[in-house]
């Protein structure tokens, strides 16, 4: 889903759409190139034990990030911190959320999807002890999950690779 939201109709373009009354045809659908499916690779990943991860889900570390983070919080224009702004689009204030952490020994970060609130993601920081749990599977274009997320946000999964252009001959 995160990775997906980059290919949905910009906000200007819906609107547009929106004012296309009595089209005959259907409204063109934003497309999943090809080379991102092709390009990506789902593996199962085991923490080792014995780390410490940051949880921005829990309402108690946002009160230990905005005491210990204040000032910056004020600098970056903000005059609280929430569950919205760590999720946000700053990435001024995620950087330094994730800079916090990793100086203080935590092996990475568990927060919650901004675009689903079940799911939580994962950033494991460089030296983040693991182990994969078989192989990488590439993504296939009629993936399941792929196919569903593809439907939720209007999306047209291509599985051709666009034509080259034509090479001059020297």
């Amino acid at each position: 889903m995160e990775t997906l939201a980059q290919f949905r109709p910009v906000l200007t373009a819906l609107v547009h759409l929106q004012e296309v009354v009595d089209a005959e045809e259907p409204l063109p659908k934003n497309v999943v190139p090809p080379h991102w499916h092709q390009r990506q690779a789902v593996v199962r990943l085991r923490v080792l034990p014995g780390q410490r991860w940051l949880d921005l889900r829990a309402p108690a570390t946002r009160e230990t990030l905005r005491t210990e983070l204040a000032a910056t919080l004020l600098t970056l224009g903000l005059s609280d911190l929430d569950l919205g702004h760590v999720l946000g689009p700053s990435t001024a204030l995620t950087q330094t959320i994730a800079r916090w952490a990793h100086q203080r020994g935590y092996a990475g970060l568990a927060y919650t999807s901004r675009l689903d609130a079940r799911l939580t993601l994962w950033a494991l920081f460089e030296g983040a002890a693991f182990e994969s749990i078989g192989e990488p599977d590439p993504i296939a274009p009629d993936d399941p999950d792929l196919a569903a997320t593809a439907r939720l946000y209007g999306l047209l999964v291509s599985h051709e690779l666009p034509p080259l252009a034509a090479q001059p001959l020297n």
